[in-house]
C-alpha cells in the first residue's frame, strides 16, 4: 500500500536519518515519488552522510521534524 499512498500524496516526508535504519525500500519509494513529481521533504541528521541519490531528488532537506512539518504546511497553504 506504500506505493498507493505515495501516488495519492502531494508531499512526502522521508526519514533518512542513519539512526532510523532506512535503506533500499525507502530509496525505491523516493524514486517512485520523484517520478510522480511529488514534493519530497527529507529529514536527516546534520552529521549524516546523505547518499548522493537522495541529494539529487529532494525538494527540501531539514534536520528536525518541526521544520519538516512547517515545510509541509507551507506547501498545503499554497494550494
Amino acid at each position: 500500500m506504500d506505493m498507493q499512498d505515495i501516488a495519492n500524496s502531494t508531499v512526502i516526508i522521508a526519514d533518512v536519518r542513519r539512526s532510523s535504519g532506512r535503506g533500499t525500500g525507502t530509496a525505491m519509494e523516493l524514486m517512485f515519488a520523484h517520478i510522480k513529481n511529488k514534493i519530497i521533504i527529507l529529514w536527516a541528521n546534520e552529521d549524516d552522510m546523505i547518499h548522493p541519490f537522495y541529494e539529487s531528488i529532494y525538494t527540501e532537506k531539514y534536520f528536525n521534524l518541526d521544520d519538516c512539518l512547517e515545510a509541509v504546511t507551507y506547501y498545503y497553504e499554497g494550494e
